[in-house]
């Protein structure tokens, strides 16, 4: 995702400087980017192709989690808004070959690590803007055994922790 460069950022600053009232302070930050994937079961409708179903949903989801031109309102992303599995849902729904949804899972990945959320809302920091991730779409014919989720998570250890008992208890 791109970033505003130090002399953008300067820029900004500077005009917002002459327009601030005396006792405000103005501080310019880049965007803190959070990637969402979703990863969800469709059942396609008797006589459509899965695999374009599955093209257009994914393409439906690229577009609607877009910073720039996706969104609810399709203006753009707004910065921290939160990302709710029931407009995923309808996003998905849209399609005219999906017949239904089920087992919507949302990942977040960003400066706070990735983590998957069933069926919660994804809060987004107030300098967070949302894009799109990678995105996995299965149909009714594919067995659940061939999805492979990964966990990351960070562990703060103490000096006296064995690191063995730490392993085991996770």
């Amino acid at each position: 995702m791109p970033l505003p460069g130090e002399g953008f950022l300067q820029t900004v600053s500077k005009y917002l400087d002459t327009q601030r009232l005396i006792t405000t302070d103005v501080h310019v930050i880049r965007p803190e980017y959070v990637s969402i994937s979703v990863l969800c079961r469709v059942h396609i409708k008797k006589k459509c192709s899965p695999d374009k179903v599955r093209e257009r949903v994914n393409d439906a989801l690229k577009k609607f989690l877009d910073p720039l031109e996706g969104g609810p309102d399709k203006k753009g992303w707004p910065f921290g808004r939160a990302v709710y599995p029931s407009e995923i849902y309808q996003v998905i729904d849209n399609d005219e070959g999906v017949e239904y949804v089920t087992h919507v899972y949302l990942s977040a990945d960003g400066a706070y690590g990735q983590y998957w959320r069933v069926g919660d809302t994804i809060e987004i920091s107030r300098v967070g803007l949302v894009y799109s991730g990678n995105h996995t779409i299965l149909t009714n014919d594919e067995p659940v055994e061939y999805v492979k989720i990964s966990v990351k998570c960070k562990v703060r250890v103490k000096e006296k922790d064995c690191p063995t008992e730490v392993k085991r208890n996770i």
